[in-house]
C-alpha cells in the first residue's frame, strides 16, 4: 500500500481547488503528488468544460 502525506495546509489547498471544480467556479483540477516512496500519482478532476478524452469526471 502507499501513501501520500499531506501537511494540513497542502490538503485544504487541494481540497479548496478540486471544490472549485465541483462548483463550476473552475474547469479542472489537476496536481501531481509523491508518495512518501517516492512514486509520482498524478490527479485529475474534470469538469463540465473539460474535453471528454481526459478520462472522464475524475481519474487519477
Amino acid at each position: 500500500m502507499q501513501s501520500i502525506s499531506l501537511t494540513p495546509e497542502l490538503a485544504c489547498a487541494l481540497i479548496a481547488e478540486m471544490q472549485a471544480v465541483l462548483d463550476g467556479e473552475a474547469s479542472y483540477f489537476h496536481a501531481e503528488v509523491w508518495t512518501d516512496s517516492g512514486q509520482r500519482v498524478a490527479l485529475h478532476l474534470s469538469g463540465q468544460a473539460d474535453p471528454p478524452d481526459m478520462g472522464g469526471p475524475l481519474h487519477a
